[in-house]
């Protein structure tokens, strides 16, 4: 690694194998990695999730399942809608404490006021496992926006679902799928390895087997674009300190974003301590991870304390989730109260950047759609809510300029962009020496002059062999045949 986002290899990494689109055209003016066939090429994908064109060196990309994306600009050049802490697929049962086989009952019109007092009263509203929900839910949304990046940040124990992931992505044009990197599954003591599988995932992706089908061959993994979500801290405990494996995972985190640049997203319950909260904040740090590329989500915007408004000052963005709720917070998460409101939610935000605390591409609204009586098919906002006219209306109100309102629901541009193709590498030269006049020169590739195994440094070299047979040299000393390299 060169630095955030840059990648140099010596040698050809055979593990990026399964990263390969098979076959993959190379029509003239587009990009591909150095290296000849399929095991070393990384495709660019454009935003319908088709391999697109050439991106120069240099200029970052946001990473897609589906590979690095040169993002739509949209019909009004601001960048794609993005939502950043949104799920497309997952199994949410286990963080509301749902026992995994709890889930013979559906959702239907009859419960959905058992569902706003308590979201959990019909386990199965906790499963997003439908690829054909999210891909007709996620189409309304790219409908309203015209193009969309949904941040999936999922973790292993709800359900991450890497192939479904690919699966939405391919078949919504104008819909970019992000998902998050996650640490190991077993529990981890060596933040190193953390980082080193956070990093792979970014870097490679998470193998697809079998291979999916896109368009120009079969995608053999799907990419991580950004790190996370992270979890800290567990609801209704009043712990002030970080668990062991917490602060490993914490390190290995801010480690990897460092490798990579790729933006940092942690989370916490709502009702986590200050000291926590900072706590998480700073081991990430220690680790190497930058306050501007980290996101956290999670926090009660309408208390943040003196320690988290200093670090906003430093850069820190904050995902402010909860719009569009409308239920009574379960009671077993020690919370058991009435989520904000729209307008209340919009008036915190538009009050920290009236006092100068944050800018407004620091503060990044989210739904935090987790589950399915958020869908429109069950009687919810969709995923279009936060970019629909009711909440931009009522941030508006909320004396919000525009171009504020723009920075914080189209983060996409500049956020989540942070991949920087690996620079061709320097040709090699090869050298040879001449078969008639024993002198050493450069072998070219695409210019040079040969007969059987006989190679030349210049054609007068060659009328002269021809004229002899082909009979051992007779300049400089004679000698025999071939030429080296």
């Amino acid at each position: 690694h060169e630095g955030p986002g840059k990648v140099s290899w010596s040698s050809p990494p055979a593990r990026l194998t399964p990263c390969s689109v098979e076959p993959l055209p190379r029509p003239a003016g587009w990009w591909v990695s150095p290296g000849e066939g399929p095991h070393w090429s990384l495709p660019i994908c454009g935003p319908r999730g088709r391999l697109g064109p050439s991106m120069e060196p240099g200029l970052p990309a946001v990473v897609s399942v589906l590979g690095p994306v040169a993002l739509d600009p949209g019909p009004h050049g601001v960048g794609p809608a993005t939502l950043l802490r949104d799920r497309l697929l997952g199994d949410g049962r286990m963080a509301w404490g749902v026992a995994a086989d709890e889930i013979e009952e559906e959702v239907t019109m009859e419960r959905l006021w058992d569902l706003r007092l308590n979201p959990a009263a019909v386990p199965s509203n906790l499963l997003l496992s439908s690829v054909p929900d999210a891909v007709a839910e996620t189409r309304r949304l790219v409908g309203t926006t015209g193009s969309a990046v949904v941040v999936d940040c999922t973790p292993h124990d709800e359900g991450r679902n890497p192939r479904g992931l690919v699966l939405v992505a391919r078949e919504v044009p104008g819909l970019t799928v992000v998902m998050g990197a996650q640490p190991p599954r077993e529990a981890p003591t060596d933040a190193e390895a953390v980082a080193a599988a956070l990093v792979r995932e970014l870097m490679v992706g998470v193998g697809l087997v079998p291979p999916v089908p896109v368009p120009g061959g079969a995608l053999h993994c799907a990419r991580a674009g950004v790190i996370g979500e992270i979890a800290v801290g567990k609801a209704g405990a009043a712990s002030e300190t970080l668990l062991s494996e917490e602060v490993v995972v914490l390190r290995g985190a801010g480690m990897a974003q460092r490798q990579t640049g790729a933006p940092l997203i942690l989370s916490v319950p709502r009702d986590a301590s200050p000291l926590l909260v900072l706590d998480a904040i700073t081991t990430a740090r220690n680790g190497g991870a930058a306050l501007n590329r980290t996101v956290l989500a999670g926090v009660d915007i309408q208390d943040l304390d003196a320690g988290l408004r200093a670090l906003l000052a430093d850069g820190l963005r904050l995902c402010v989730g909860g719009f569009g709720e409308s239920y009574v917070l379960h009671q077993s998460l020690g919370l058991g109260r009435l989520p904000l409101r729209d307008d209340e939610l919009a008036r915190e935000m538009a009050t920290l950047v009236a006092e100068g605390a944050a800018a407004p591409s620091q503060l990044i609204p989210s739904m935090h759609l987790r589950m399915k009586t958020q869908l429109v098919r069950y009687g919810g906002h969709g995923y279009g809510h936060v970019h629909g006219s009711l909440v931009c209306r009522t941030l508006k109100q909320q004396q919000l300029s525009d171009g504020q309102v723009s920075a914080m629901c189209h983060t996409g541009d500049e956020l989540l962009r942070w991949w920087n193709p690996p620079p061709m590498p320097e040709p090699v030269a090869r050298k040879s020496v001449c078969s008639w006049c024993g002198k050493q020169f450069v072998y070219d590739d695409n210019e040079h002059f040969s007969k059987f195994d006989f190679e030349y440094c210049k054609s007068s070299c060659l009328r002269k062999h021809r004229k002899a047979n082909f009979e051992p040299r007779r300049e400089q000393g004679g000698g025999g045949g071939g030429g080296g390299s």
